[in-house]
C-alpha cells in the first residue's frame, strides 16, 4: 500500500466518522450539506442513498455494481455507508 492509498483510507475513515456523528446528533438529513464536499464519487453516491433512506443491502448492491476495480478504500466506502444505513 502506498502513502497516497494510506492517506485516502484515513480521509475516508475520518469522513465516515464525522458523518456518523453528524447524523446521530442532528439527524440523517443534516448530512446532506456535507455530501457536496465529498470528492470520492462512490462515497458521495452511497451517502446520498443513505440520506434518501435506502436500506443497507440496496446501497451495497448498487455500489458494488459501480465498482470495477476493488481496492481497500472502495471496500471501506461500501462497508462504511452500509454501517451508517
Amino acid at each position: 500500500m502506498t502513502a497516497k492509498n494510506d492517506a485516502q483510507l484515513i480521509e475516508t475513515i475520518t469522513l465516515l466518522i464525522l458523518v456518523n456523528i453528524q447524523s446521530l446528533q442532528c439527524g440523517v438529513l443534516s448530512i446532506d450539506l456535507m455530501i457536496d464536499q465529498v470528492r470520492e464519487p462512490s462515497l458521495k453516491k452511497g451517502l446520498q442513498m443513505f440520506v434518501n433512506d435506502r436500506d443497507d443491502e440496496n446501497i451495497k448492491d448498487t455500489l458494488n455494481e459501480d465498482l470495477y476495480l476493488k481496492d481497500d478504500c472502495q471496500n471501506l466506502v461500501v462497508e462504511g455507508v452500509c454501517m451508517l444505513a
